[in-house]
């Protein structure tokens, strides 16, 4: 257990002030991002590169800092409107865009089913995937950690990074279980941060590293 129980994100979005309280989870999380765990050759995080995506448009107020002016504006939709919306048709958009270890585990799963990135997608929101997310409470490191065992590998991409994956109910539940266990919990990009999640622990029942 870290001592900043209770830790809280304060940043400029659109203009506006926030404050985000974060979960142990969560907190756990930033401080792996920031590298305040330690790590002797630095494999651990990819600083400059993993914070400035995550939160480039105004989502963290000091990563801005050394970013030129003008950054481009976000639409946030309330992950609570997007649940109701997922409950309702079953469909949730995905953006990986900002998610490269999104991308490379999909791209991994894709090739070794033979299946688009939607399947690929949906095939990790699972019971065995949430239960572990819960469970251990250190997913959110271990994808920002992705590819340390192999630095050398050029990540995959995906030619379509935005798509629609369709769910069954279960399936949703589980996905809004990883999303609320993401560091963008509340906001935009939320739904691949907790695809991420599940994702990270499909690779290791794949026999992957993590």
């Amino acid at each position: 257990m870290f001592p900043f129980a209770n830790m809280e994100i304060r940043f400029v979005l659109n203009g506006h002030d926030h404050v985000v309280p974060l979960s142990d989870i969560q907190t756990t999380a930033v401080i792996g991002i920031l590298g305040l765990q330690g790590s002797g050759d630095g494999s651990a995080l990819r600083f400059s590169e993993e914070l400035r995506r995550r939160f480039r448009d105004g989502l963290l107020e000091d990563a801005q800092s050394d970013e030129p002016d003008g950054l481009e504006e976000i639409s946030v939709m309330n992950l609570e409107d997007k649940i109701r919306s997922w409950r309702e048709n079953g469909v949730v958009h995905i953006d990986t865009r900002f998610n490269p270890e999104v991308q490379d585990m999909l791209s991994i799963i894709m090739a070794a089913n033979h299946v688009d990135c939607a399947v690929a997608a949906a095939s990790a929101i699972n019971e065995k995937n949430c239960r572990a997310i819960e469970e251990t409470g250190w997913s959110v490191i271990a994808v920002h950690q992705w590819g340390h065992a192999e630095p050398n590998r050029v990540w995959n991409k995906l030619e379509t990074p935005v798509f629609d994956i369709f769910l069954s109910q279960e399936q949703v539940d589980f996905l809004i279980s990883a999303c609320r266990e993401s560091i963008r919990c509340g906001g935009e990009g939320a739904e691949a941060d907790g695809l991420a999640l599940l994702l990270i622990f499909e690779m290791s029942r794949r026999g992957r590293h993590i």
